[in-house]
């Protein structure tokens, strides 16, 4: 391109150096430099992605839409009128004489050149039809036979008159019906017969004032270029459409939705298979939508459907709806239900839309799974709400989040108001704080405990309490699950249980088991420690009349009165218990000889007090007992008991009402 028409200018021509030099400039800004051009203008503005597929131009080498032939007349337009200065400049240090004609026709050329055969070259090289069907080309050797007849006529007998421009209309034809590669075909076949009929006949039908030759030439070439532009704008604008209505009839054949179209008379068209399932079909073969309702099962008005909202200029967005004509109504496994998004469409310069475009999304698996979810969340809001123990969530600092109507009760307050406050402030123990901090620490584990609640009634209940974290989303850590049960009334029940397991169950003294082990207690205590203690059994006198003349409901009120005086015979520190029948026990820990003797006598003498006054046989009654103290009892290596009970027989037989104890310092009884 370069140097081939320079070298062959200046040896044909004569030209010198600086002039072969100057017109290979502008050979190269005429041809080569418009791809680059054109590649500039893609990367300062791209409109898609680059796809090389080995060209060595690939980003500007192709023609396929209205804006690929713009690019290539811009480029052409901006470096053909400056590569002919440099032509220019070439011919005046020629000698020859330049004018604006000169400028023009050369400018003409070269364009001429590169619309009419370098644009329909690209075209054809890039076309998205690469196989041309039988019908097509048939319809273009038609069209090109009515072009050749049509140029004949316009040449033969309108010479004089403006009407070569008749020949355009066949290229609008074939330009509208045939693939870019035919269409852009026929536009060079019709510039070529349209040049060969004007050079044939010397002149032509364009109504040029000036028939020189300048001007026949000017006409001859703006009309094919006319002839080409007309043929890339117009195939490949229409190609351009067609791919994209292509594209959009696969995209609304596979998309599982239904899409349709409606009017403003409320007439539909389905756009794809999935749509005809949305519409009834009428006597005269048009379609209307289906009627819609709303869930709870109120048909839509008019006003309300989503195509007269989207006709108003609305755009709906996922709108449930259900369908009203469904067969079988009634059955939950018949009804379908369906998300309907709805936008208007405007053709060009309207301000009111033709059409709404309706999108169908099937929802009535998502609606039953919803519905399935609300209902279980529903369950298990009810649960919480009406569980009978107390249920709340806590969050990482021991606040309730939610809380119960049994935890209100329990506490004495409703349920929101407890919501914001810290579990542990209803309860004064520092163990539960710790509970709370551990059950955190460690989700994995449920932590159980037992404390005191203070309601707000001033009373205080027992309450179990368990922790449990549950799982927040991702697997975290969630709220702090609380459960909160009332055994205050188990408490006193166990209490109670308890009680009776180690009391006499008619006077609340220690029973013979507690006694025993507390005694075992005590007595190995004060070896260990060196201390002493002592024993003291105890037996009523002629209690057996008392059950033998007054009965056995008089012998356990005695026995109950009994029980409280011996408890105010002794410190709070001694044990009292009762053996069984009329025996009594009570141990004296940390207790001297002369400490066990005085309560002894105490015992003694407040029996005596108490019953010498009553009538009947009742005033016989009195107390026998024997004293042990646990040194004397270690030294002899016996049972204090087995030694304590010597002792009281010791004391009955010296004439009872009195008590008997060894002497410190020998092993004699020594009664009172």
């Amino acid at each position: 391109v370069f140097v081939v028409p320079p070298i062959y200018l200046g040896v044909s021509e004569g030209i010198s150096f600086a002039g072969v030099i100057l017109i290979g400039l502008s050979h190269v800004l005429a041809g080569p430099a418009i791809g680059p051009v054109i590649a500039l203008f893609e990367k300062v503005h791209p409109t898609e992605p680059e796809n090389n597929n080995g060209r060595l131009f690939a980003p500007f080498a192709r023609i396929q839409v209205p804006r690929h032939v713009y690019r290539l007349l811009i480029a052409s337009l901006i470096l053909i009128p400056l590569s002919k200065s440099f032509t220019l400049v070439a011919i005046a240090n020629s000698g020859e004489s330049v004018s604006l004609s000169l400028y023009i026709s050369l400018i003409l050329r070269d364009l001429a050149g590169v619309i009419v055969v370098a644009g329909p070259g690209i075209a054809i090289s890039s076309s998205v039809v690469r196989s041309l069907s039988a019908p097509a080309i048939r319809e273009f050797m038609a069209v090109v036979v009515v072009t050749a007849i049509l140029l004949t006529l316009i040449f033969s007998y309108g010479q004089n008159l403006p009407v070569a421009y008749l020949a355009l209309l066949p290229l609008y034809w074939s330009a509208t019906r045939l693939p870019v590669s035919l269409a852009v075909v026929h536009a060079v076949v019709t510039a070529f017969f349209t040049g060969l009929f004007s050079v044939w006949i010397n002149t032509g039908p364009f109504t040029i004032l000036d028939n020189s030759p300048f001007a026949q030439a000017t006409a001859i070439q703006l009309f094919a270029i006319m002839c080409v532009l007309l043929s890339l704008v117009v195939s490949t604008t229409i190609q351009q459409h067609s791919a994209l209505a292509a594209e959009l009839e696969v995209l609304a054949a596979t998309i599982p939705d239904a899409l349709l179209v409606i009017n403003r008379a409320g007439k539909a068209f389905p756009v794809n298979d999935v749509a005809k399932e949305l519409v009834v079909e009428e006597s005269d073969g048009e379609y209307e939508v289906r009627q819609l309702k709303e869930i709870d099962g109120a048909l839509l008005n008019d006003s309300n459907k989503p195509g007269s909202r989207a006709l108003r200029g609305e755009t709906v967005e996922a709108m449930l709806l259900e369908l009203a004509d469904t067969p079988g109504e009634g059955a939950d496994g018949d009804r379908r239900f369906y998300s309907v998004s709805a936008s208007p469409m405007y053709l060009r310069g309207d301000t009111e839309a033709a059409h709404a475009l309706m999108l169908y999304h099937d929802s009535t698996d998502e609606y039953w799974t919803l519905r399935q979810l609300q209902h279980a969340h529903d369950d298990a809001r009810s649960l919480f709400e009406h569980a009978p123990q107390g249920v709340a969530t806590l969050d990482d600092a021991g606040v309730i989040m939610q809380a119960n109507r049994a935890l209100g009760e329990l506490i004495g307050v409703p349920a929101y108001q407890l919501q914001g406050r810290r579990l542990d402030e209803f309860s004064g123990e520092d163990d539960l704080t710790e509970q709370i901090t551990t059950a955190l620490e460690k989700p994995e584990m449920p932590v159980h405990t037992d404390c005191y609640f203070n309601t707000v009634d001033g009373h205080s209940r027992r309450v179990a309490l368990t922790f449990r974290t549950t799982t927040g989303k991702g697997a975290t850590p969630g709220p702090l699950l609380v459960n909160a049960v009332d055994i205050t009334e188990r408490q006193r029940l166990h209490e109670l249980v308890s009680h009776l397991a180690d009391h006499d169950a008619l006077t609340g003294l220690m029973n013979r088991r507690r006694l025993e082990s507390e005694f075992e207690n005590i007595y190995s205590r004060s070896e260990h420690e060196l201390s002493e203690g002592a024993l003291l059994l105890i037996d009523l006198d002629n209690f057996k009349m008392v059950n033998d003349i007054l009965g056995h409901r008089a012998g356990d009120e005695l026995l109950v009165e009994f029980a409280a005086l011996l408890r105010d015979c002794v410190r709070s520190s001694d044990v009292v218990g009762r053996l069984g029948g009329d025996e009594f026990v009570v141990v004296l820990p940390d207790t001297d000889h002369t400490g066990a003797t005085a309560i002894g006598a105490r015992i003694v003498e407040t029996v005596q007090q108490q019953l010498e006054n009553r009538p009947n046989v009742l005033r016989r009654v009195t107390a026998s007992i024997g004293i042990v103290m646990f040194s004397e009892a270690r030294e002899r290596g016996m049972d204090p008991f087995i030694l304590a009970d010597q002792l009281l027989y010791d004391a009955k037989d010296s004439g009872r009402n009195r008590f008997a104890v060894l002497a410190p310092m020998h092993g004699d009884s020594q009664p009172p």
